[in-house]
This record gives structure tokens, sequence and C-alpha cells, in this order.
């Protein structure tokens, strides 16, 4: 049981790395802080809002594309071999900027649902803001392989108490404005 908890965590890794990269570079690249829906309405809400903008999105991509290929490299050594779920060698490296991608859609396809509820940003959703960003990530995850029920569901299940875990962290260290 230890172990696949731990597969599912590893499985995890770039989407978690592509979910927070955007919170931690919020202060940087500010060429690209500009918000993805460029202000548009939808039915007389703002698309997504001001805290999706393209800097999150291409810094989220980067980051799980490069945690992918980080794990890729690890996949050599004998103990990383036994966190694996699949034979990282066997996947493509674009993969991962793929799945960081689908975490970032997945996290845009929570915000345009928030928006049309009249959730402002920022305002708590829960389960959807803690695992939007995994389901978007496994989605995009089914274009490689294929993976058990049981490791879908405890990889969402898992992600969702790491994110409460990481955002409560996250906001008393001042780097989020809400622990959720």
């Amino acid at each position: 049981m230890t172990q696949f908890l731990l597969q599912c965590g590893w499985l995890l890794l770039p989407m978690g790395v592509a979910n927070m990269s955007p919170v931690i570079f919020s202060s940087r690249l500010d060429v690209l802080a500009r918000p993805i829906d460029a202000g548009r309405y939808f039915l007389g809400q703002r698309l997504f809002g001001d805290h999706k903008t393209w800097r999150g999105f291409v810094v989220g991509t980067l980051a799980g594309g490069l945690t992918f290929i980080l794990q890729q490299v690890v996949y050599e050594i004998p103990s990383f071999e036994y966190l694996s779920l699949f034979d990282y060698r066997s996947i493509p490296s674009h993969y991962g900027f793929v799945v960081g991608f689908g975490v970032l859609f997945g996290d845009l396809v929570r915000a345009f649902f928030k928006r049309r509820l009249g959730r402002p940003p920022g305002s708590a959703w829960v389960p959807f803001d803690q695992i939007d960003y995994v389901i978007g990530g496994l989605a995009f995850s089914f274009l490689y392989f294929t993976l058990h029920w049981t490791v879908t569901l405890t990889t969402i299940l898992l992600a969702f108490l790491l994110h409460i875990v990481a955002s409560h962290i996250g906001f008393y260290l001042k780097i989020k404005e809400s622990r959720w």
C-alpha cells in the first residue's frame, strides 16, 4: 500500500509542480502577466478573471515538462524505478509539457465555471479548487497511456489532500492570499 501511494505521488509530481509554479512565479516575468481572457466577458461574467494569466499558463506548462524530464533522468537510478507505475523511458519527454498544459487547462475550466456561479477569484470552492488541476493533468495523460481506475482515484484523492496542505503552507509563508 505504501509503495502504491508513493507511485501515485510520483505520477502526481509534474502536475503538482505545474499547478504550484504560477503562484511561485507570480511576481516575475511581468511581460506575460496579462489575463488570458483579455478582460472579455461571457454571460455577464469575466471568462476567467485577472488571476489566470499567460505567465501562469506558460510557467506551469514549462514546470510540468521539466519535472517530467527530471523524472526520466532519475528513473535510471534503481530506487526511483520503485516509484514508477510505468517505464519512463517509454514515454516521450514532451509528455510532461502536455500534462503541464492539461493542468493549467483544468484550472481554466474550473475558473470558467466558478465565474459562471458568481464566485470571486480566490474564494474557496471545495473540492474543485483542489482537484481541477489533477483532473486536467490526468485527462491529458490518457493521450499517452491508460491508468487503472484505482490509480486515477487514488491520485485525485492524494492531490486533494496535498493541495490543502500546500495551500495552508503557502498562506502561512505569505506566498498565497488564501488557505484554500
